[in-house]
């Protein structure tokens, strides 16, 4: 099977939610079953599939409208799904990626944040509140991979720029955590690295392509 290599700069603290039934008064960080603290398939999944999406919409690829099931790709007889879908699947495609925890070996810490937000209309603070979080702190370089079966290198090269279009990872909007930048890099299934300017050629000429 080939794979993508990737190594993932954390700029500054990173927390990703945990097991929210579990906690009390601290937001947990995700684990994996063994405990250990980790970045989810999930997570990354979602994160890389809605990046893709963005990269092929401004490219000018039309896609589907995931993760609406009912309007998602569900292509008969010779129909072919959306360029995402075909990356990672839909109901009724399989996906061609498969991918695996990152597991963090750096220490939890446990992190508070005091908010005070105002009203706009009355120029008061509203109230003050403090939120306990558990956060790997940064900066930080992890590496991974990704398995996939895509054979088509038009797609391949979608599939690592939406990867390096990732800038943050976890909680992120309204805390700042999770910056990040990745490096991606396809290794095909002989162990060889995959060579970048054809899979940009591939890609150029399904543009050119698209009606």
């Amino acid at each position: 099977m080939a794979t993508i290599e990737l190594t993932i700069t954390l700029k500054g603290p990173l927390h990703v939610g945990g097991n929210l039934a579990a906690a009390r008064d601290i937001v947990p960080f995700a684990r994996d079953a063994r405990g250990r603290p980790c970045i989810p398939t999930t997570t990354l999944k979602g994160l890389h599939r809605a990046a893709t999406e963005q990269v092929a919409i401004a490219l000018g690829l039309k896609v589907c409208h995931s993760p609406v099931l009912s309007q998602m790709c569900h292509p008969i007889n010779s129909e072919t799904g959306c360029v995402v879908c075909r990356i990672f699947g839909s109901a009724w495609l399989p996906g061609q990626v498969f991918y695996h925890d990152l597991v963090l070996t750096a220490a939890v810490l446990t992190e508070t944040r005091v908010a005070a937000p105002q009203s706009r209309r009355r120029q008061v603070r509203i109230e003050r509140h403090a939120t306990r979080r558990e956060i790997v702190p940064g900066p930080l370089t992890l590496t991974g991979r990704i398995d996939h079966l895509i054979h088509d290198p038009a797609l391949l090269g979608l599939a690592l720029a939406g990867l390096r279009a990732i800038t943050a990872i976890g909680g992120h909007s309204a805390t700042g955590y999770g910056l990040c930048t990745i490096e991606a890099r396809a290794i095909d299934s002989l162990k060889r690295p995959v060579d970048e300017a054809s899979l940009a050629a591939a890609l150029r000429q399904l543009l050119r392509e698209t009606p």
